[in-house]
């Protein structure tokens, strides 16, 4: 689901690193890595930014495709073609028949061929099948560095932070944590209240297996 649906599920991060450079000129940063549609052909997978309204759309040059306000919008985009095993099986049998059948000499096919095959029949099947969309987005708010995805999968999340790192060198985003989340909502004291007692009962423990 997207950050605009009724109910959405998010994770929050904090940007890492020096923005100043970066984020005046986002557009040709996401740019660089942009999704690369994959619908004709047969490759397997393909992974990259596309603009927040559409997310069939890859192209940063106008400011309003990325910016509102002081956020920054865009999504992440991946698409990959999968063949279930037991079709992939069911055409790899057929292909080693005909290839026999071609080869009457031969009692099975050699194990330098079986890999030809293979690489053949995934060939044709990958081109028959469409490739599957996941979208994940994101906004960032450049007062405060905080980054929000749609999204509490954690492949999906390890799959944003290392696009997030190769496409902004220098930066990286670290997740806010309830007690980090905490540190901007609640008083100096009682944060070291807290600490104290969190204290506390660690060396309670401690001192109970000694």
């Amino acid at each position: 689901m997207g950050i605009l649906c009724k109910t959405v599920s998010i994770s929050q991060f904090r940007v890492i690193g020096n923005t100043n450079d970066i984020l005046g000129t986002v557009e040709e940063y996401l740019a660089t890595r942009a999704f690369q549609c994959i619908d004709e052909g047969s490759d397997e997978t393909s992974l990259g930014w596309v603009t927040f309204d559409d997310s069939s759309v890859n192209d940063f040059s106008a400011p309003e495709a990325v910016r509102r306000d002081h956020y920054l919008a865009f999504g992440l985009r991946k698409d990959e073609r999968k063949i279930a095993a037991s079709l992939l099986r069911r055409y790899l049998d057929q292909a080693h028949k005909d290839f026999l059948s071609r080869h009457p000499g031969l009692n099975r096919v050699p194990k330098s061929k079986k890999e030809e095959i293979r690489e053949q029949v995934r060939g044709l099947l990958l081109n028959k099948t469409l490739p599957v969309s996941t979208i994940i987005d994101a906004v960032w708010n450049t007062d405060n560095q905080v980054l929000t995805i749609a999204s509490l999968n954690n492949k999906a999340v390890e799959l944003f932070e290392s696009l997030f790192k190769a496409t902004f060198e220098g930066l990286r985003i670290a997740p806010i944590t309830p007690f980090a989340r905490a540190q901007h909502v609640v008083p100096e004291h009682l944060l070291q209240e807290l600490q104290s007692f969190n204290k506390a009962r660690s060396d309670n423990v401690l001192a109970q297996i000694e």
